[in-house]
């Protein structure tokens, strides 16, 4: 598990972002919270975001989360190729929509990368309606971890 934690930080710092203070949802984390990573044979990994997540005018193998996934695969943790929804431009409300017309309610992953916020930003949406969204897609990426919140990376938007 720390592995996993590693090289997602890891990968998260090299992408050239700089960080931004700002006003971010607040997890608690429980004991339950603290169950490791357990897969049979490999983990399931679901990307949620924007340009950030998919990549724009590259490659798939460039995109963040087949990056991500050849870095765990070559410290030894099998990852099944991600389930990705992610669309360059998205703003929150976009993702939001996709995630709900996507057909995966329900569905557990062992992890989950959210990357969303920049377009909201770049579109000029209130931060008080990105707060209520981001909130929203935030606790819609737990369910998915099967509510586990160690299990969600959250990577903020730049600048």
């Amino acid at each position: 598990m720390r592995l996993l934690y590693s090289i997602i930080l890891t990968l998260s710092a090299l992408s050239g972002c700089a960080k931004k203070q700002a006003d971010t949802a607040v997890v608690t984390m429980t004991k339950k919270d603290t169950v490791p990573i357990v897969a049979a044979d490999s983990l399931n990994y679901l990307a949620l975001g924007d340009s950030y997540t998919i990549g724009e005018a590259v490659p798939d193998t460039q995109a963040y989360p087949y990056q991500l996934v050849a870095r765990l695969d070559a410290q030894k943790l099998a990852v099944k190729k991600p389930t990705i929804i992610a669309v360059t431009g998205w703003a929150t409300d976009n993702l939001i929509s996709a995630i709900n017309q996507s057909g995966l309610a329900g569905k557990h992953y062992d992890f989950v990368t959210l990357l969303i916020g920049v377009n909201d930003q770049y579109q000029g949406l209130s931060q008080d309606n990105y707060k209520v969204k981001f909130q929203q897609v935030l606790n819609t990426a737990i369910d998915f971890a099967n509510g586990n919140k160690t299990h969600v990376f959250v990577l903020s938007i730049p600048d």
